[in-house]
């Protein structure tokens, strides 16, 4: 994929650049590859704690690889942050959580 190549690159001469591991935890997600997207994804909550959004989508990565109890704690993480994130409180009402 393209745009992990070029992440890739702006990585290489930015390692501190917060959305692009975002960006490919995201990408790496989208195409099955769950164990480095939630690699990136830690990386960015590293990076910036109270930022929901990388907190989501690890929540996401996980529950696609059935780590059911660390996708909820990091959906609730998300909504302890921004209690009004629809998504996050969306996926927590999820059928695979029952």
């Amino acid at each position: 994929m393209a745009a992990i190549v070029n992440i890739n690159r702006l990585l290489e001469v930015s390692p501190g650049f917060f959305e692009a591991y975002e960006i490919r935890g995201d990408a790496l997600a989208r195409i099955g590859e769950y164990g480095p997207a939630i690699l990136d994804l830690s990386h960015a909550i590293q990076l910036k704690p109270d930022d929901p959004e990388p907190l989501y989508r690890r929540g996401e990565a996980y529950l696609e690889s059935r780590q059911l109890y660390t996708a909820r704690a990091d959906l609730n993480r998300a909504i302890a942050l921004r209690p009004d994130y629809g998504n996050a409180l969306f996926r927590t009402r999820s059928p695979e959580f029952y």
